[in-house]
């Protein structure tokens, strides 16, 4: 399959199937997918990703951090900021 537009949602994209389908994009990388959904999508000759809901939203907490950080640096506010590194995802491959 030759892709040329990517549709991502962090977190659960289950909801924003439809938006997918009707965005030209030829694949679809989120979190919280559906089977059906995932059989619709394959119907439609289309691609999708299910990376989990706790990874696609964790690959953001780092570099949200540092933006907030960079922000407040040139804000000249002395805040610290730092990314919270206690969560982990609660499914474990078995």
């Amino acid at each position: 399959m030759t892709v040329k537009k990517v549709a991502i949602c962090s977190g659960s994209g289950a909801s924003l199937l439809a938006k997918f389908l009707e965005s030209g994009a030829q694949a679809f990388i989120s979190g919280d997918l559906r089977y059906h959904d995932a059989r619709d999508v394959e119907a439609s000759n289309l691609g999708m990703v299910d990376i989990g809901h706790f990874s696609s939203e964790h690959l953001f907490v780092e570099v949200l951090a540092d933006r907030l950080s960079h922000l407040l640096t040139e804000l000249e506010m002395d805040v610290g900021v730092d990314a919270c590194d206690l969560e982990q995802d609660p499914f474990k491959v078995l």
